[in-house]
């Protein structure tokens, strides 16, 4: 009974996880930078940009991907990992709302980019709380669940928002799709922190604590002493 009582509540906040981190996933994804394609053409006509433009757009969502990927692992650690998640989720459902009332191809083109850091903020940081959380037995099982979870997304949003598309328009799917960014980003930080799933203190300090200089440089009695024992 006492084994049970332990290891549930592990496997519980096992699958919690992954659930919030497959949805964070596949909004990052499917309905962030996988929606582009397919309000592209609409948006090109009300906003008068080229093929051209629309592929340097594509390439600066790549390109704000790219960055994020190299800045997410050097700045997650120092903020925390979970809130990095978060908070890159917030940033996400903001920057979709935004971009419903976009005017200007330059203003789709920058706000894109920034949707590209989104993915890669979210699932760079997501291997070290899992690292944390889930056991080595069945991480291999959570990261092959969570790579997927931008198709999931890119499926739903290629059924809907065709349908959706004809009857409400480009700017009103994003308008809905960062509302329900945002909703879901809010639930999944109440139930992350209901189940005690919180960023732990860097293990910078325990590091520091230890002091190399006084364990290389040693005086001569202490090493012949060490020798004997």
């Amino acid at each position: 009974m006492d084994i049970q009582a332990q290891t549930n509540p592990k496997a519980l906040i096992g699958i919690v996880i992954t659930l919030v981190f497959s949805g964070f996933l596949a909004f990052a994804y499917g309905f962030g930078i996988y929606l582009f394609p397919i309000l592209g053409p609409d948006m090109k006509n009300d906003l008068g940009f080229s093929y051209v433009q629309m592929g340097y757009i594509a390439a600066g969502i790549q390109v704000g991907f790219i960055l994020s990927s190299i800045m997410s692992g050097v700045f997650a650690p120092k903020v925390g990992e979970l809130r990095f998640i978060c908070a890159s989720m917030v940033f996400c459902g903001l920057c979709l709302i935004a971009l419903s009332g976009v005017q200007s191809p330059f203003q789709a083109a920058i706000i894109l980019m920034l949707i590209g850091f989104v993915p890669a903020a979210t699932w760079v940081p997501m291997v070290a709380v899992i690292r944390r959380f889930i056991a080595y037995s069945r991480r291999g099982t959570v990261f092959g669940f969570l790579s997927g979870s931008g198709g999931y997304g890119a499926i739903v949003n290629g059924q809907i928002v065709p349908i959706l598309q004809v009857e409400f328009g480009w700017r009103s799917i994003w308008l809905g799709t960062g509302c329900a960014v945002l909703i879901f980003a809010f639930a999944g930080i109440l139930i992350l922190k209901y189940m005690d799933v919180v960023d732990v203190p860097s293990n910078n300090k325990a590091e520091k604590s230890v002091k190399p200089v006084e364990i290389i440089f040693l005086d001569s009695k202490t090493l012949k002493l060490a020798a004997k024992l």
